[in-house]
């Protein structure tokens, strides 16, 4: 393929070229101290050092020789490679230094010209430029990097402290290795500047923290601006590059990394079967099917890189447009963040017909659907302020997705991609759909329902009979679930079949046709509560009467309270229940979808 080379390289990337540029728009250092002991490793306890990966560059200018490569993968280990040779050096004896010096300032230095001053070879993007230099350099301000743990700083500090515990020879051999280009430790990839990075960078496996999807879309989106500064002001550097700037930090910087909490966020992960993605990349995800250029029909999340690529190259042609992206881009990030929270075992949940959101993103995370966000992301955009409208649409999804599982209607739910598509596109499609699945509903699921979504319609069941009493109306989605009959019931539960059981009909059924009417049972919803704390399983398969003991001691909730608890313990004789059996659980059962049906599909 023309326009690229891609060589085994010894050290020699640091000597060949005048800078080492990580772009302005490139994300910070964060290798951790993990990575720095497996590098430090590789160099100083192994007895061979082991390949690195693959660096990917490109050139700046057009033609090779030009002095100059954006990194466009491997800041990383090129970062913490010279922070490396750099604690080497200042480690090692003055007599050392001295005689070391040349190579040093030939591997990790340039100059512009005979009389400019040296400066580090490798450029730093904006947000680690300052730590870097204070390393990167002959004389120190040891007050500014003493203490430190973490970054760069914490980078050379960890480096120093095991350097302390290697001898003189073994770091000076290891320093004239990196110095004289002895190790053979990376392919280095290069590109022309006109090829795309991409093609390329899909087909590599690098060491170290990957590029998610989002770093990726954010490298396009900044070299599109690039691109465009650069032909409005093809003789002012300077001013293109402050106004490139004040782009990015305000409607970049400021909206997906403008603290840590911000940028815990965006990077923390979701994972949706199988896949585990950022939430910025589940963000850009949407964007992109709302705004038209990411389709549902046609692309997987796998190419979500290459249409953003493909959108920017044909779609944004000049700085208007770019401008006008970015701010719409920025607008429906900070409506996302603002509603799509970051939800765990400390989060709060309440019942509430004005407060849809909680509970239709509850019920998608429970499932591990992400399909429909684009949908509720398009609905919280276009009625900003309008928040029963919100309501009303955002009900409307819940009670179709409820009723496909509760119907257990594969085919549709299969389609989920498909018809999220078609409900932005169309705007009677979704309350056509509803309509359609709403004349027939099955509850088939609770007759023998997963755990997950057993424990989901008790804890919302819970909060919907929470919402007018004085009991605590926000509970955490934190409680165990519990087979009332359980699932071993054989162990204890067999004496009271005898010679055979009477269904709910009073038929007689025999031995054969008990067992099995009661394994139907089992997993019936109605069966099924919830518990402040697991019981141990000696105590769960245990009979009605013992079991009740623990039950009795973990219920903290109504729907375990007020519906077993009570009763067992009641000296009503018309409430009260001696034993728990397929006629209580199919009465409850009936119960609880009349609860589901008021509380969930009104």
């Amino acid at each position: 393929m023309a326009g690229f080379t891609a060589k085994e390289e010894r050290f020699t990337i640091f000597n060949s070229e005048k800078k080492l540029k990580i772009p302005f728009f490139q994300r910070k250092y964060v290798w951790k101290e993990n990575n720095w002991d497996e590098l430090f490793d590789n160099f100083f306890v192994k007895d061979e050092p082991s390949f690195l990966g693959s660096i990917l560059v490109q050139r700046n200018v057009i033609g090779a020789g030009s002095g100059v490569l954006d990194v466009i993968d491997g800041q990383q280990r090129l970062t913490t490679i010279s922070i490396l040779i750099m604690a080497i050096y200042d480690s090692i004896s003055n007599e050392t230094k001295e005689n070391a010096k040349a190579e040093m300032l030939n591997a990790l230095f340039s100059k512009a010209t005979f009389h400019s001053e040296y400066t580090p070879k490798l450029e730093h993007s904006k947000f680690d430029r300052a730590d870097y230099e204070k390393i990167i350099c002959f004389e120190k301000n040891m007050e500014e990097i003493k203490g430190k743990e973490t970054g760069i700083l914490g980078c050379y500090n960890h480096f120093i402290n095991r350097l302390s515990e290697i001898s003189d020879e073994k770091k000076e051999k290891v320093l004239d290795d990196f110095l004289n280009g002895n190790y053979l430790i990376w392919v280095i990839i290069t590109l022309d500047k006109e090829m795309d990075e991409q093609s390329i960078f899909d087909t590599l496996n690098n060491s170290g923290v990957s590029l998610t999807a989002s770093d990726t879309i954010k490298n396009f989106i900044f070299k599109k601006v690039d691109e465009l500064y650069d032909e409005k002001y093809p003789n002012d550097s300077i001013t293109s590059f402050e106004a490139m700037n004040k782009l990015y930090e305000e409607n970049w910087e400021q909206v997906f990394i403008k603290d840590d909490d911000t940028e815990a966020y965006w990077n923390s992960e979701i994972i949706t079967g199988r896949i585990k993605r950022t939430k910025l990349d589940l963000f850009l995800y949407c964007f992109g099917v709302i705004k038209g250029f990411f389709s549902q029909y046609d692309n997987n999340i796998s190419d979500l890189t290459k249409v953003y690529k493909n959108f920017l190259a044909n779609d944004i042609k000049s700085i208007e447009n770019i401008n006008a992206f970015l701010a719409d881009l920025k607008k429906t990030a900070i409506i996302f963040k603002d509603n799509f929270e970051n939800d765990n075992k400390e989060t709060l949940y309440s019942y509430s017909k004005e407060n849809v959101l909680q509970r239709l993103l509850h019920l998608l995370k429970v499932n591990d659907v992400t399909t429909f966000h684009p949908f509720i992301l398009k609905v919280l955009y276009e009625h900003e302020d309008d928040s029963n409208l919100i309501n009303e649409k955002l009900h409307l999804l819940e009670k179709y997705l409820l009723i496909n599982y509760l119907n257990e209607d594969t085919s549709k739910i299969k389609n989920y991609n498909k018809m999220c598509m078609t409900m932005i596109n169309d705007a009677d499609k979704l309350n056509e759909e509803v309509e359609e699945v709403s004349n027939d509903i099955k509850y088939t699921l609770f007759n023998h329902i997963s755990n997950n979504f057993a424990t989901y319609f008790l804890f919302w069941v819970e909060l919907y009979r929470r919402n007018d009493s004085d009991d605590e109306s926000s509970l955490k989605y934190v409680y165990s679930l519990e087979h009332i009959m359980p699932k071993k019931w054989k162990e204890n539960w067999f004496n009271d079949i005898g010679n055979g059981l009477k269904d709910v009909n009073d038929n007689q059924l025999d031995v054969p046709q008990s067992i099995e009417y009661r394994d139907n049972h089992i997993n019936m919803l109605g069966n099924m509560t919830l518990l402040k704390s697991k019981l141990n399983s000696s105590i769960s398969n245990k009979d009605f009467a013992t079991k009740m003991v623990k039950i009795k001691e973990y219920a903290s909730l109504k729907i375990t309270k007020n519906d077993i608890v009570d009763r067992y313990y009641s000296k009503n004789p018309e409430e009260k229940i001696t034993a728990w059996n397929e006629k209580l659980i199919e009465d409850r059962n009936k119960n609880l979808k009349a609860e589901i049906l008021n509380a969930l599909l009104y």
